[in-house]
């Protein structure tokens, strides 16, 4: 009866100690995940290339290519650095302490992946106003 009684309460330590285990991983992961826009001072950064808004991407990469066709939509000019293409570029992004692109920078944030929902609320997509004009951000003409 005692082995039984003790084979129990191992079983549940266990299974409890399990659970933790899952929940504990889950809870480091989300501690631990860049977060997707990340707001910070980054004039210094966009004053090196003359511009106001950077985007960072590679060639290759099918999320740059929605995010170039997302911000020419929203008529944003801004400047892009093909770290595929470029060492300048690369050296930029890898002090950034970037691993995965597009990036996106401009005076007041950094926007890690393709956001088209960010990108709307930035630069005023469906006719708002949007930060943009808030941050004096360049626009292309319509």
């Amino acid at each position: 009866m005692r082995t039984i009684k003790q084979i129990a309460w191992l079983m549940m330590f266990v299974l409890v100690g399990g659970l933790a285990g899952i929940g504990g991983k889950q809870v480091y992961r989300e501690w631990n995940q860049p977060r997707s826009v990340e707001v910070r001072d980054y004039r210094g950064l966009l004053a090196e290339y003359d511009t106001d808004v950077v985007l960072f991407s590679t060639t290759t990469c099918p999320f740059c290519q929605k995010a170039r066709e997302s911000l020419r939509t929203l008529g944003v000019q801004y400047r892009e650095l093909a770290i595929d293409q470029s060492e300048t570029a690369d050296a930029a992004f890898k002090a950034l302490g970037e691993r995965g692109v597009p990036v996106l920078i401009v005076p007041d944030r950094l926007i890690r992946g393709f956001q088209p929902e960010a990108y709307r609320e930035l630069f005023g997509g469906s006719g708002q106003t949007g930060v943009a004009s808030t941050h004096g951000l360049a626009r292309s003409a319509p």
